[in-house]
């Protein structure tokens, strides 16, 4: 016998497939800056095995340049954020990601939740006992 769900049930059950279909998406943000990070130190160590120096690799490589201000600690502070290694940003970005996009797995389930799960996989169930 097929139990109907309830409009709030089919909804909460909607909106967490979407979230399982988003998964692939905040990976990238949090293992991408850790993969380019270690690309970039990977290069520069390549670079450094073969021609003997190690190339600059920071913000300023990819175009960003010091904002100047007439306060000197700020600006040596810029000049240090601009001037500091490309990996030092990209680590603390990916475990920002990180925080941000697994800070609800520990919320519990809502009791309405559970019971349309529970209603979807009896539903499942009954269907494929007809076939």
């Amino acid at each position: 016998m097929d139990e109907e769900l309830t409009p709030e049930e089919a909804r909460l059950l909607e909106r967490e497939d979407r979230a399982d279909e988003r998964t692939p998406v905040w990976l990238v943000f949090i293992f991408g800056p850790l993969l380019a990070s270690l690309a970039a130190v990977l290069w520069q160590s390549f670079h450094w095995l073969r021609y003997g120096d190690w190339p600059e690799a920071s913000l300023r490589v990819l175009g960003f340049e010091a904002v100047h201000t007439s306060w000197r600690g700020l600006q040596n502070l810029i000049y240090w954020a601009v001037e500091v290694h490309l990996s030092v940003w990209l680590v603390p970005i990916s475990m920002l990601a990180t925080f941000l996009f697994t800070r609800n797995d520990n919320k519990p389930v809502p009791e309405a939740l559970r019971s349309a799960r529970a209603k979807r996989a009896r539903n499942s169930l009954a269907s494929n006992d007809k076939l």
